[in-house]
């Protein structure tokens, strides 16, 4: 039965009355040796058609993995169902033991999140006895994957049988029986390099390669579907950043090596990685996806009469961060624009004068900006953000493109790469942090200059109007304050929590038609408004009660580690913390007003876990609202939408309002609690702790991190805004927001004038 199903594979599927196949219905002994005919070492069902990729190198299909005969036999009587032991797997035949030794190595220490993992490795025995020392060193590196290697007898006489099916040949039919025809396929097979493949690496099959994504998905190039843009960007920055942790680069990140499964883009082909400062090795890179630097090795190492490459001269490069950039550089090209960067052959390789123009830096520029050339009026500001960070990560000179990147030695620069406004949604006019740092810095070198010049620095000092003055301090501060936040948050990071949802927009509405009382103690109110007003006062003794607590949240509890200070919150919070139901609303920190919809408010049904360590956080974002607008500013936050605070109401909770001012009150939970980390230098605060908190809870909460239709834009005081306003309205509520500040400023200066007047009275 196994020779017949050899013969004939159709026999294996025929079907009874029921629909059964012959190999499902048959005896046991039967269905082993069908099995065994059928699948490639017993356990794979190799899908119909060609491979899924086929190179010099490899060649990868996919298939379904069964139960091996064996293991089949010995779980018949088990009532697990037939197709419990099914998975997808992707087959990588191999030749080179060096590259498997890439692939498993590689791979080490790294998650399956970022790197496609590998199940198992398949050596031909006869090599296993020819080489013992590589045979040994490739059951070394799978055992530390977990990966069995397993040694099987004619392993390239099966895969090459395999291939040859599957290589676009004719399928074996009756013209087989006649002289000669074996003798030929076995010759086009040989000529199409279907032999000598020793070794199986198996894989876990992913659902789709980029390459497949570009050419059918309508993703590249496309201005509606940025957003999938960013997304796949971004899983193979984090994936490289992984890799470049683990002190090695992947050297070959190209479309058809990154791949999705489920929802998240990883990386395959670990067999030109390298240890960063190590050699590059003897695989010819994809010269398509490969930096200038490398091209100058390939054409060095190049034979200029017969075209071939020294590969032993490959090793002169020197495995740098720099080759991914730029990698990843030309992968996003394509994906922004809908076309690659240069035009490659099915290996992803350059024409010879491609390479010449690669390895040439005036040459490259000058190309480099044509294609990077995108026209102000016809582009969106999505695509000018993606063109200046295309400019850095496809900058010629390696050095300059690693410090476009430069993040100290804590940061990598893949994580310097996400935190550039295109991973952040933001305009090119919301400038970064740091250039507006350095043309504060700049003015005031300037102003210096002209003070010592016209040896009149105290008196331009003292014409300079207080406000002047004071809106100078206050822009200082607020950068700097802003540039130290930029550092450790990338998400909105402004938000309430409460233990009722908001009135809906109806009651809202009744809450803003209340007229204040002359006298400012209150609302005039009737009728149906009253109840409005009762509402008013209920949110705004609520939020004060938090403002109260939150305030002198610190004293007493900055000594121990993060956990020890969340546990001593979580006790000075008391009943603010229900057993019950909380809901997390994000902030419009322009309008200062809590969002709803797009999956907000969140709910948090176990509060006293979370809410105490989301507390730190919280109180930043507090004190925020307070500088800008003053108590109306925290108030608003906890869903107050009065249109003024009444005077009376104000002067209550104006002193805890000054107090969460101070630096102190947050610094309680910043910089001033620090502990040096057992065994390291590293330093951990409460606060970088509650911000750590708060990414994990929007990982888990808003996975495709939508943030309440938020982004991020750029204050005209250089601080990184969250908002759902867009283009003129960001600058009309800027401007109103200075003058709401100034206004609570004056109030404030009023109320600190009277409290004098008392206490000098008495």
């Amino acid at each position: 039965l196994g020779e017949a199903v050899r013969a004939t594979p159709g026999l294996a599927r025929l079907t009874d009355a029921i629909g059964r196949r012959a190999m499902d219905a048959a005896h046991r002994a039967c269905k082993q040796e069908m099995q065994a005919a059928l699948y490639l070492l017993s356990c794979f069902d190799v899908d119909a058609g060609p491979p899924l990729h086929f190179s010099a190198t490899a060649a990868v299909v996919a298939a379904t993995e069964h139960e091996s005969a064996t293991a089949a036999a010995a779980a018949s009587s088990s009532a697990a169902s037939p197709s419990s032991s099914k998975r997808r797997r992707a087959l990588k035949a191999m030749r080179e033991a060096e590259q498997v030794l890439a692939e498993l190595r590689g791979r080490a220490g790294l998650e399956s999140t970022y790197v496609v993992s590998v199940g198992r490795v398949y050596v031909d025995s006869r090599w296993a006895s020819d080489n013992p020392s590589l045979s040994e060193d490739l059951k070394a590196a799978g055992k530390e994957l977990g990966a069995e290697v397993e040694h099987v007898e004619d392993l390239p006489k099966q895969l090459a049988a395999l291939l040859d099916t599957r290589s676009g040949l004719s399928s074996p039919s009756e013209e087989d029986h006649y002289a000669g025809t074996r003798e030929r396929r076995a010759s086009e097979a040989k000529r199409l390099g279907l032999h000598g493949y020793r070794f199986l690496v198996v894989l876990e099959l992913a659902d789709r390669s980029l390459s497949t994504t570009l050419i059918h998905d309508h993703v590249a190039g496309n201005g509606n579907a940025i957003f999938k843009v960013r997304g796949i960007a971004a899983d193979l920055a984090r994936a490289l950043g992984h890799l470049h942790q683990h002190g090695r680069i992947h050297a070959d990140l190209k479309p058809l090596n990154a791949v999705r499964v489920d929802s998240t883009w990883q990386l395959i082909d670990l067999d030109v990685s390298c240890a960063v400062g190590g050699g590059f090795g003897e695989k010819m890179p994809s010269s398509g996806y490969c930096p200038p630097e490398m091209a100058k090795v390939l054409l060095d190492a190049t034979d200029e009469e017969t075209g071939k490459v020294d590969r032993s001269k490959l090793g002169g490069y020197k495995a740098s961060v720099a080759f991914d950039l730029w990698s990843f550089g030309v992968v996003l090209f394509h994906l922004v624009f809908g076309r690659s960067l240069w035009h490659t052959d099915q290996a992803d390789n350059v024409k010879p004068k491609d390479l010449a123009v690669l390895a040439n830096g005036s040459q490259l520029r000058e190309m480099l900006d044509d294609e990077l050339y995108v026209s102000d009026k016809k582009s969106s500001d999505d695509i000018k953000v993606a063109v200046d960070l295309l400019h850095k990560l496809l900058e010629p000179e390696p050095a300059a493109r690693l410090a476009h990147f430069k993040g100290g030695r804590r940061h990598q620069p893949m994580e310097i790469v996400l935190d550039h406004p295109f991973f952040l949604g933001q305009r090119l006019s919301a400038a970064s942090l740091q250039q507006l740092l350095k043309g504060q810095e700049e003015m005031k070198a300037k102003l210096l200059k002209g003070q010592e010049e016209m040896k009149a620095k105290l008196d331009v000092v003292i014409k300079m109007s207080e406000e002047q003055r004071g809106e100078l301090l206050y822009s200082r501060k607020v950068l700097i304050k802003a540039s130290y936040e930029s550092n450790e948050a990338v998400s909105p990071n402004t938000f309430v929590i409460l233990e009722a949802k908001l009135p809906s927009e109806e009651e809202e509405q009744a809450l803003l038609a209340l007229k204040m009382k002359d006298d400012g103690t209150g609302f005039e109110v009737s009728g149906q408004l009253a109840d409005a007003a009762e509402k008013a006062k209920e949110q705004f003794d609520k939020a004060k009660t938090w403002l109260d607590r939150v305030k002198t949240l610190g004293k007493g509890i900055i000594e121990g580690d993060a956990e020890t200070v969340f546990g001593k919150v979580k006790e000075a919070l008391g009943d603010l913390v229900t057993e019950e139901t909380m809901y997390f609303y994000l902030v419009d920190e322009l309008t200062g007003k809590p969002v709803r919809g797009a999956g907000y408010p969140i709910e948090i049904t176990t509060p006293s876990e979370i809410v105490p360590k989301l507390l730190p956080a919280m109180q930043v974002g507090m004190r925020a609202m307070s500088l800008y607008n003053g108590v109306a500013g925290v108030m608003q936050m906890f869903g107050c939408p009065v249109p003024k605070v009444p005077k009376a109401w104000r002067e209550g909770a104006q002193s805890s309002v000054e107090m969460l001012k101070q630096e102190s009150s947050v610094e309680n939970f910043g910089a001033v609690h620090a502990k040096v980390q057992e065994g390291g230098e590293k330093q951990e605060t409460a606060r970088g702790a509650s911000l750590r908190v708060l990414q994990r809870f929007f990982e888990k909460e808003d996975p495709e991190r939508g943030y309440a239709g938020l982004r991020r834009v750029g204050g005209e005081d250089g601080a990184a805004l969250w908002t759902l306003l867009e283009g003129e309205e960001v600058a009309t509520q800027l401007e109103k927001r200075a003058r709401e500040r100034r206004e609570e400023e004056r109030e404030r200066d009023e109320l600190v004038k009277r409290a004098l007047e008392v206490n000098a009275a008495r």
